[in-house]
């Protein structure tokens, strides 16, 4: 009898254990109490300011880049380039910048940690152009404390001569005689002084012939003779030159020929290449396209495009036999390889249309 009292009295006071810890949120009797979690490591950044937060005193950054993608433009080998980019804090609260990084040895950024809101700082940029050709761009990735955007990206682009350049032009116009052939003469220039020599060349157009021309003088550059076969399309055409060469750091060289009628109006460039862009561009990419005849007055009708993302427009200073349109890019194209035609009308009875394509990459 006095087993069983005890038994039951034991039995009530774990019972009772138990109740009394859940409802004081503690570990039953008998349990080990849990681990309280471990805290995250600690970052370099502050803690992003998002739902359930405890709010900021003073406000919140907010960056913009005025001109985040910057083109120097046409320059020599071995030129030191400066750019700058206004950063303005359109926020409440200062915005820190943590560091720039560019992603080549040649470019070296410097800025200014802090920019008060309302106010603008830049980021100096400077670029060493040595050993380069052809057309570059170089990124820079600014690391900033705006909860929006945590990281600014930054272009730079130039063009710089190509290590071996086709001579003049690198898009050739070729005249087109009704009936007969027509020829035309490129050189093949290294911009670095290493010799040069043809060993192979192709077009892939069957009415183009396209052969290697001796230097004029020994040591001299090599030429290029291009022939037109009288059945070539009489209206114009666009053809690809290839040239295997002996030069070590250019073994392959490709250049375009435009094919333009003779004696009507001609366009230069042939081609309108936009290069790199991105979709968000801030301000218009433009390039000109110079058209004029050797004898006779033309004039303009009017340019179409069926781009929304272009604007061409007549510059208000064309001659009797010159005129110039400039191509605006405004905007709004995705990230791919972009290609389409500009189609120009003019009173030429010779050349009443005529096609100019442009090109660009958008990433």
């Amino acid at each position: 009898m006095q087993a069983w009292v005890f038994g039951v009295v034991a039995a009530s006071m774990v019972l009772w254990g138990d109740a009394a810890s859940a409802a004081s949120g503690g570990a039953a009797v008998g349990t080990r109490p849990a681990k309280p979690a471990a805290k995250r490591a600690g970052s370099l950044r502050p803690a992003p300011v998002g739902k359930g937060a405890a709010p900021v005193t003073g406000g919140l950054p907010k960056a913009r880049v005025l001109q985040s993608d910057q083109d120097a433009g046409l320059v020599q080998p071995g030129t030191i380039l400066k750019f700058e980019f206004p950063i303005r804090n359109l926020g409440k609260g200062p915005l820190q910048i943590f560091g720039a990084k560019a992603d080549c040895g040649c470019a070296v950024p410097s800025f200014e940690k802090r920019i008060p809101p309302g106010e603008t700082r830049p980021v100096r940029v400077t670029m060493n152009t040595h050993g380069m050709y052809g057309r570059i761009e170089k990124h820079v990735y600014i690391e900033c404390d705006d909860p929006d955007q945590a990281s600014l990206l930054l272009t730079i682009k130039a063009t710089l001569p190509e290590i071996v350049q086709v001579l003049p032009s690198p898009q050739v116009p070729v005249p087109i005689v009704r009936g007969r052939e027509s020829r035309t003469r490129v050189t093949l220039h290294p911009a670095d002084g290493e010799a040069v020599r043809i060993r192979e060349v192709g077009c892939d157009r069957r009415y183009v012939r396209v052969t290697p021309v001796a230097p004029v003088t020994e040591g001299g550059d090599p030429g290029l003779e291009i022939v037109v076969a009288p059945d070539a399309p009489a209206d114009g055409f666009e053809a690809t030159v290839r040239v295997s060469t002996s030069h070590s750091r250019k073994p392959w060289i490709a250049f375009k020929l435009f094919g333009q009628p003779q004696g009507t109006v001609t366009v230069q460039p042939p081609r309108v290449d936009f290069g790199h862009l991105r979709p968000d561009n801030a301000t218009p990419v433009t390039r000109l396209l110079s058209l004029s005849r050797r004898q006779g007055a033309f004039k303009v009708l009017r340019v179409a495009t069926s781009d929304p993302a272009l604007r061409v427009t007549v510059q208000p200073d064309a001659g009797p036999r010159y005129c110039e349109l400039e191509v605006a890019y405004l905007g709004g194209w995705t990230r791919q390889q972009v290609e389409g035609t500009i189609v120009i009308h003019t009173d030429d009875p010779g050349r009443p249309r005529i096609e100019v394509p442009y090109s660009a990459e958008v990433w």
